[in-house]
C-alpha cells in the first residue's frame, strides 16, 4: 500500500517472529529488512495484520485480532519511530 506521508510503499505481514512491516521506494523493490511490529511473544496468537486503505497522517492505522478472543483491534503505529 502507498503511504503518501511516507512517500513510500509498504507490506504488513505475519512472519515467524510476529507482524513485520517493510517499506519500498516502488511496489517491485527492493524493499527493507523487516521490521517486528508486534513480536510472537507480545501478543501469541495475534493474526489476520490489514492495513486500512486510507491513511490519514503520518500514523500507519492497522487491525489484526486473536485466536483467543477472537476480537479485531485497531492499532495505530508510529512509523516515524518505526523508519527512523
Amino acid at each position: 500500500m502507498y503511504h503518501p506521508e511516507q512517500d513510500a510503499w509498504l507490506a504488513l505481514y505475519e512472519a515467524p517472529q510476529g507482524v513485520v512491516i517493510r517499506k519500498a521506494a516502488s511496489p517491485e523493490g527492493p524493499w527493507s529488512t523487516p521490521t517486528t511490529l508486534v513480536s510472537r511473544a507480545q501478543i501469541g496468537d495475534l493474526y489476520g495484520a490489514f492495513m486500512f486503505p486510507h491513511q490519514v497522517d503520518k500514523n500507519l492505522y492497522w487491525v489484526a485480532t486473536t485466536w483467543k478472543d477472537y476480537n479485531p483491534v485497531v492499532y495505530k503505529t508510529d512509523l516515524g519511530r518505526v523508519f527512523q
